[in-house]
């Protein structure tokens, strides 16, 4: 009985020492689509929402890809974490100087805008914000009222996976956010819907008209995308490099877990697969598993014993239709050291930058990534990289803080600014630290 191990892309013959990498198309079916598709209403399964991806689960898709990576998982919280730098303050704009920068001066304490901040604090809207909004650039935080509907009184985050907007009404507005923490199991009917406050109107005026005691306030990205915006990191996935990312630890495992006994890696090109079965890609998941387990079978038996180790190697280069070049479709590699030397170290280097560069931070930030990168960045290279970095993102910190200066100017405060607090220490005269502003 055959014993050949599947994980991933990955598949290992105990029985002849061989590791085989197999296409992407083989692993088991998922979301392939990173850019969501919102269907046309005639067209929807869905009666109240605007599905957010294909299947309405774009989000847990993209959170669970997240979690398996090691560079997006604690870059993106890392960037969060910049983000927030020191908390929020507030004060007033006094002017501007000759650069056009303006004049930020804080303010005593103002009783009714501290108590509106211990509440945020409870709440966690500020943490949670400044990392939701780097995962998927929307944010859905609620504004709650008092019982007179005379102040705002809390703004409260809603888990960004648990929410999706409402279709539009009869005059293109989405006014409603309907919130389930459970998308995959529990039907729309269950979600609890909250009115959504219509940005294009003034959105003071909107909610001393209404009489609801809780809104969304919604919070997106300038993007083309009408209904839910798209994180430009997620390129990194798109692209490929995601998966290049993924299969080398994945490799490395199987090789760990197996080094005494691997003696060939082999690779085969993913085109091989489409001249072999025509349609590979598109065949329904159980003919792709059925045709993937049919070959490692034949390549194991044909393996066996010295006398057919030559046969394997018979037809297995194609002509590619593309460029009319002949393409070597199976690559095998004999282990030996590989495994000492550090195999494909150069290509996590890449697949690391490569992510990197998608979520727009300087490795020099974040250390030496995974992938025996050359350099972590030296002090200087940091001070340099956090100050240009946090910069590049005054957009992000007027998104996140936009439903925060509409609590100030509902609550009469229209002249008070909240701000972030951002400083950096910088080492001189012998070591000693000095903090700066950077705001």
């Amino acid at each position: 009985m055959s014993k050949i191990k599947r994980s991933g892309r990955h598949a290992y013959m105990a029985e002849v020492g061989t590791l085989v990498t197999l296409p992407s198309a083989a692993v088991p079916d998922e979301p392939k689509k990173y850019i969501p598709k919102v269907e046309r209403d005639e067209d929807s399964q869905f009666t109240n929402i605007s599905p957010w991806g294909e299947d309405n689960l774009f989000p847990q898709m993209i959170e669970g890809k997240i979690r398996a990576n090691t560079i997006l998982s604690s870059t993106l919280d890392f960037m969060g974490r910049l983000l927030y730098g020191g908390g929020i303050t507030y004060g007033k704009i006094e002017g501007y100087d000759a650069e056009g920068k303006e004049i930020f001066s804080p303010v005593d304490k103002i009783e009714d805008i501290e108590k509106l901040l211990r509440r945020m604090r409870y709440s966690n809207y500020l943490p949670y914000s400044c990392s939701s909004f780097y995962r998927f650039y929307n944010i859905f935080p609620s504004v709650v009222l008092n019982k007179d509907r005379s102040k705002v009184i809390n703004i409260i985050p809603n888990k960004t996976g648990f929410c999706r907007w409402g279709k539009q009404n009869n005059k293109g507005i989405i006014d409603k956010c309907y919130i389930n923490s459970d998308w995959e199991k529990k039907t729309e009917a269950e979600a609890k819907a909250i009115p959504v406050i219509d940005k294009w109107m003034d959105p003071v005026e909107f909610v001393k008209e209404g009489k609801d005691p809780e809104y969304i306030y919604p919070i997106t990205y300038p993007s083309e995308n009408f209904f839910y915006a798209q994180a430009p990191w997620l390129a990194g996935i798109e692209s490929g490099w995601y998966d290049v990312a993924q299969a080398i630890p994945e490799f490395k495992k199987m090789m760990f877990q197996n080094q005494v006994t691997i003696k060939y890696h082999i690779q085969i090109h993913e085109k091989w697969w489409e001249w072999r079965w025509p349609g590979f890609s598109t065949k329904p998941q159980e003919e792709r598993d059925a045709i993937v387990a049919e070959v490692l079978e034949s390549f194991e038996e044909k393996m066996k014993g010295n006398e057919n180790a030559g046969s394997v190697l018979m037809s297995t280069d194609f002509m590619d239709p593309a460029t009319g070049k002949t393409v070597e479709g199976w690559k095998i590699i004999a282990i030996d050291d590989k495994l000492k030397n550090g195999t494909y170290i150069e290509d996590g280097k890449e697949a690391n930058q490569n992510l990197l560069y998608a979520l727009g931070i300087d490795s020099a930030l974040v250390g030496a990534a995974p992938g025996n990168m050359n350099s972590s960045g030296s002090g200087t290279d940091k001070e340099a990289a956090i100050r240009i970095y946090l910069k590049s993102q005054q957009l992000a910190q007027d998104i996140v803080l936009e439903v925060v200066k509409f609590a100030f100017d509902f609550n009469g405060h229209q002249d008070i600014v909240p701000r972030f607090k951002h400083t950096i220490s910088t080492t001189v005269n012998k070591g000693k630290e000095v903090e700066h502003d950077i705001n």
